[in-house]
């Protein structure tokens, strides 16, 4: 049989705050980016990407994708975003 060779992505996440400080009731935006790292290119199958919200912090809106490969779920439940791409 032929030799099979599993090529697997190399995934990087950014997570940017905007602004990275504030007083109560200040609105906060948190940005996620995930690409590819380095010379990574393989499509990635079954990825999932969970981030927990910082305590004392309320999610006023979102989730949203604003950018990229659309995922195929994006929710917040328990105070956790969860994207999944299948």
């Amino acid at each position: 049989a032929p030799d099979v060779t599993i090529v697997e992505p190399t995934l990087a996440v950014d997570k940017t705050a905007s602004p990275i400080r504030g007083d109560a009731n200040d609105a906060i935006t948190f940005t996620i980016v995930v690409s590819h790292a380095g010379a990574s290119n393989t499509s990635a199958f079954d990825a999932v990407l969970s981030d927990v919200i910082p305590a004392g912090l309320t999610v006023t809106a979102g989730p949203t994708h604003t950018s990229g490969l659309a995922p195929t779920s994006l929710a917040l439940s328990a105070g956790t975003i969860t994207g999944t791409w299948a």
